[in-house]
């Protein structure tokens, strides 16, 4: 019995010192004060204000974590303000109310910038006058466009721009747009080629003689200029194929692709002569260009003056015309044509077959019916040939109050010095005779053209004459002035 009342005693005082130690804290969640209605605030990318009202128990404050987000309380309101957002991301600010130890916050969410249907490039235009027009949409309101450059008019409607652009009379020039909507922003720019129009003074031709440092090159094209025009051109061919195949009509193929190829061709002659501008290969009178034809294969090709500043930019004056570069029949050559010099002298050239596919005999020059031979080339041609030695005469020949004997024939090569005729081939006039004393003598006459002595261009018929009784002298027959006009008749 002892016993069992120990123990009991023993297990009271147990629970009486487990009673007596600290017991396990219990947390408790605070009591709230404020409260919000509002989850997040959305801002386009204009930015703006926007409030909301806070239920709060005791006074609060209230900040934001981004710079351009501002906060301001009004009692139980707060404005939350943000600036424009110039970028094309979204952003996001927090905004917390404290109060105490208790705080409470919403999210600021910002559109960026969205730009659709606007897309800035570098822009090429003929020199008419005429408008850029760009239609756009943003959530950002509009973009902002600008020039400096009076040529350029800027003018704005909601969502569309347009740029109003002058005639350009003067040359190429280039302008800038500038445009910005926040940090979408750029410039593009407004090439302008000048007006192209045909300049009347200039009248490029197939044919001629290319007189280069005193030596004689093969036919040529060539272009014939007034003599009171000043505007340099440069020369260009093209093919009626190539033209054809661009669809563009001549204004517009030498705003695109003409001046830049005639540009070309000159770049390429100063890279090969050392020292050289583009200006030492620009012509301002009637020259034939060192294009030779025999270059070009047979067929229509487009022969082109384009008109060049010294620094190789378009004037916008050029003139073209499409000629044949096909040979003529040996046959196509016999018959009558009216003939006109360089003077306006006219009369009519007779081609009569010497030897079959290879030569003629022609009579008619300036009215006279003493025989001169031609020779048919391959290429379609037909060269007249004279010597000071060769007679075309054994027997005496009366003109007027003289009579003639061992009459010859005599001329000069020039820069152009033969003629187009409507096969497309070309009558050229050849002589033997060289520069040297020889000339003095039998009358030739020399002018000065580009800084080389080239002859007269003349066609001489000149011999024996004796006048009545009197003592024989040379005097010239006639004399034709280079080149000639050829229509088959």
């Amino acid at each position: 019995m002892k016993k069992i009342l120990n123990s009991c005693l023993l297990l009271l005082l147990l629970a009486g010192l487990s009673s007596c130690g600290e017991t396990e804290p219990v947390w408790v969640e605070p009591a709230k004060t404020m409260s919000v209605e509002q989850a997040d605030l959305v801002f386009e990318p204009a930015g703006g204000t926007a409030t909301f009202i806070v239920k709060a128990e005791n006074a609060f404050t209230v900040e934001a974590d981004r710079t351009w987000c501002t906060v301001a309380a009004d009692g139980s309101e707060v404005a939350v303000t943000v600036t424009a957002n110039p970028y094309n991301e979204t952003r996001y600010a927090r905004v917390n109310m404290i109060s105490g130890e208790e705080k409470l916050g919403i999210t600021v969410q910002q559109a960026g910038i969205i730009v659709k249907g606007f897309s800035p490039k570098d822009t090429t235009l003929n020199g008419a006058a005429q408008s850029i027009v760009f239609s756009y949409t943003t959530n950002a309101g509009d973009i902002s466009f600008a020039s400096t450059d009076a040529w350029l008019t800027v003018s704005q409607s909601e969502g569309t721009v347009t740029i109003a652009v002058e005639a350009n009379e003067n040359g190429v020039r280039a302008g800038s747009v500038s445009y910005a909507l926040g940090e979408f922003k750029g410039s593009f720019e407004v090439l302008q080629y000048p007006v192209f129009s045909v300049n009347a003074a200039w009248t490029p031709a197939y044919g001629g003689k290319c007189l280069r440092q005193e030596a004689v090159v093969n036919e040529c094209f060539a272009v014939n200029v007034d003599d009171g025009s000043a505007d340099s051109y440069a020369m260009l061919v093209v093919s009626q194929a190539s033209f054809t195949e661009k669809a563009l009509s001549m204004d517009d193929y030498m705003a695109k692709f003409g001046w830049q190829e005639a540009v070309k061709k000159l770049e390429a002659a100063v890279a090969a002569e050392p020292g050289t501008t583009l200006a030492d290969f620009l012509s301002t009178g009637s020259v034939a260009d060192t294009l030779v034809a025999t270059d070009y294969p047979a067929g229509k090709w487009y022969v082109m003056a384009v008109g060049l500043t010294g620094e190789g930019q378009p004037t916008g004056k050029y003139a073209a015309t499409l000629v044949s570069n096909e040979a003529a029949s040996y046959a196509s050559w016999i018959g009558s044509w009216a003939a006109t010099d360089d003077r306006g002298n006219e009369f009519t050239l007779t081609f009569a077959q010497n030897v079959s596919g290879e030569s003629y005999t022609v009579t008619g020059f300036k009215g006279h019916d003493f025989p001169c031979n031609a020779t048919y080339n391959a290429d379609g041609t037909v060269v007249v040939t004279g010597s000071s030695t060769k007679s075309l005469i054994t027997d005496s020949y009366v003109s007027g109050d003289y009579t003639y004997s061992t009459m010859f024939l005599l001329g000069a090569y020039q820069r152009s010095n033969t003629t187009t005729i409507n096969t497309g081939a070309s009558l050229k006039i050849g002589f033997g005779a060289q520069a040297d004393a020889t000339h003095a003598s039998i009358g030739h006459h020399w002018v000065k053209v580009s800084n080389d002595w080239c002859p007269y261009v003349q066609f001489v018929f000149r011999g024996s004459a004796k006048k009545g009784t009197g003592a024989a002298s040379t005097r010239v027959l006639e004399r034709i002035y280079l080149p000639l006009t050829l229509t088959k008749l």
